[in-house]
């Protein structure tokens, strides 16, 4: 390691990299500094995978092994009847939860789990840098994005690069990129794409509409479907009118476009032994449940989609591992701003802080994560079971619902609506439906960090 001394601005840093340069970029007057660090080492695998050799087996199934060994014993301190991998036992740093999902991405895209855990296993560093950076500098703040490959990744500001934001990038173990000057902040995207999509959205010619920005260009993209019976001439007139009364930062470009369809689909099905305790991920009729709630003076509840919450004043709720049911009641919902979210709750029942992520196997919540562009989710759906895709986009407003998040590909179907997506033991989205984006279907989600402004106080029950 090689230590550098970098002139920035007004400050002087220390920073301990493998290599460090300062580039220009092409944005006008834009700022690049690139961050080359050492990749993680991982002993205790290095370990695991000799051992594996010895013993004439892959190192999957050695880490199979070990994984049951740990857990073979451990029922779960809020399930007797579902083995739960113990949420405070670690392989060099990961969990065995994480493990388990590098895992299931491995397989997802045909690599093995040596390179998933090489390339991604340190997404849980970046995401915890990318939110300290962004509560850190909420107005200057522009963007963090986890390369699709795990190569590397990149944080962005509106004017200089941090202080801050130096120091962090130099710990990560990966090639990291600092952007300075970008000109427009998070804050401003999704200020400005709110403004503009409610305008056209609430407009009595327009059907639906969906928008998303770029957070590399700073470009927002508007779709939306007018009605059938509306002229060019109308068209062109309501669109120049939603832009010279949209208060704009020069950096950020806004297209609407108009398109003939809109695909926003809700994912809601259409169609006695039981304890006390409510769980995340168990079956809700139509729908599944994301994740258990709790509030500042222990009230508890369920959390799924608003427009699960909203079809249905009560529902049959059932556990995975267990025959009987209870009837829960729909008491909070909110379709809007914060997302597509409701919770149901049952004054007799208690909760706990725990989810299924699997058809019989569950994992206690220990945490909350914000998702962010490029880094691994998973999601259980009581149709689709449990599976992971990568982020393709965030802070999204489809139709009337804010904040959503868009996977790399549509891997849900009805009945998930309201399910958990989440990676290792933390709350990362409450699955919503399907849309278009980019030209592509995928399956999206509201973001878990809305849940207390959409749903009155309530937030993610973790351990």
């Amino acid at each position: 390691m090689i230590l550098f001394l970098l002139a920035l601005g007004f400050f002087t840093t220390s920073i301990s990299a493998e290599s460090l340069s300062i580039e220009s970029s092409s944005f006008e007057s834009e700022k690049v500094i690139t961050i080359k660090n050492s990749p993680a080492e991982h002993p205790q695998l290095e370990e695991l995978k000799r051992s594996a050799e010895r013993n004439g087996i892959t190192f999957e199934k050695a880490v199979e092994n070990y994984i049951s060994e740990l857990s073979k014993n451990n029922k779960g301190i809020y399930s007797e009847t579902v083995t739960t991998l113990p949420s405070d036992v670690t392989i060099d740093g990961i969990t065995l939860s994480e493990l388990e999902d590098l895992n299931t991405i491995a397989k997802t895209k045909g690599i093995s789990l040596e390179e998933s855990i090489k390339r991604y296993a340190w997404q849980t560093e970046f995401l915890e840098v990318a939110d300290k950076l962004e509560k850190s500098y909420p107005n200057t703040f522009a963007g963090a994005v986890f390369e699709f490959d795990g190569s590397g990744a990149w944080f962005a500001f509106k004017n200089d690069i941090p202080k801050q934001a130096l120091e962090n990038a130099s710990d990560l173990p990966a090639t990291i990129k600092l952007y300075g000057n970008r000109g427009f902040s998070v804050k401003e995207l999704i200020s400005t794409l709110n403004s503009v999509h409610d305008k056209l959205y609430m407009h009595e010619d327009i059907v639906d509409a969906s928008s998303y920005y770029d957070i590399e260009t700073g470009k927002i993209t508007v779709e939306a479907q007018p009605n059938e019976k509306i002229s060019a001439n109308a068209k062109e007139k309501m669109k120049s009118q939603v832009l010279q009364t949209t208060s704009q930062n020069n950096s950020i470009n806004v297209e609407v476009k108009f398109v003939d369809e809109i695909e926003n689909v809700d994912e809601i099905e259409n169609v006695d032994e039981i304890d006390n305790y409510l769980r995340g991920g168990t079956n809700l009729g139509t729908c599944t449940a994301a994740f258990t709630l709790r509030n500042n003076v222990g009230s508890v509840g369920l959390s799924t989609a608003g427009h699960c919450g909203a079809s249905k004043s009560s529902r049959t709720y059932s556990d995975r591992t267990m025959s009987g049911t209870h009837t829960v009641y729909s008491l909070y919902v909110h379709e809007g701003s914060y997302g597509d979210l409701a919770m149901y709750t049952n004054a007799q029942l208690n909760a706990v802080p725990f989810f299924y992520y699997n058809t019989s196997a569950g994992r206690n919540t220990t945490g909350v994560y914000n998702p962010r562009i490029g880094v691994n989710v998973c999601n259980f759906g009581k149709e689709t079971g449990y599976k992971c895709r990568q982020v393709h986009k965030t802070g999204l407003k489809l139709g009337g619902y804010g904040n959503q998040v868009v996977v790399t590909a549509h891997v849900t179907t009805e009945g998930d609506s309201g399910g958990p997506w989440f990676y290792g033991n933390s709350a990362v989205g409450v699955h919503s439906g399907k849309s278009t984006v980019d030209g592509v279907a995928r399956s999206r989600f509201t973001n878990v960090n809305y849940i207390s402004s959409a749903l009155n106080g309530f937030r993610i029950y973790v351990q």
